[in-house]
């Protein structure tokens, strides 16, 4: 009885394991700065958001990363997040844009929040 309850409960927590990866998408590749990348990042977002991205140059990388959160008074952690975002998810064109010929009109709209508020950040 104690080993078949056992079984249960290694089974139902390798399933909970599953789902959490797939709940939150795919976990960052083995590297130097990955640690650093996950808890800095996940703080706001899923690491997703970083999988799925088109990638970016290390340029790119600082630029975007400034535009999340203030790292100018730790340039160690900024370099470290930058060079581990640079080696991994360098810039690719699997998910570009197609462009289409013809007339094409896009408009945005854009207004005052009372608060700060990010495009695509989760809540």
């Amino acid at each position: 009885m104690i080993k078949l309850f056992s079984a249960h409960i290694v089974g139902l927590a390798f399933c909970l394991t599953i789902g959490v990866t797939t709940a939150y998408g795919a976990s960052l590749p083995e590297g130097e700065g990955r640690e650093v990348v996950q808890s800095q990042c996940s703080a706001c977002h899923t690491v997703s958001r970083i999988t799925q991205s088109l990638g970016y140059s290390r340029e790119g990388w600082l630029e975007l990363a400034a535009t999340m959160v203030d790292l100018s008074a730790d340039p160690e952690r900024r370099d470290n997040i930058a060079d581990y975002l640079t080696k991994h998810f360098p810039p690719n064109d699997h998910r570009a844009p197609t462009i289409v010929e013809g007339d094409t009109s896009i408009a945005f709209k854009e207004w005052v929040l009372p608060t700060l508020a990010r495009p695509g950040r989760s809540a």
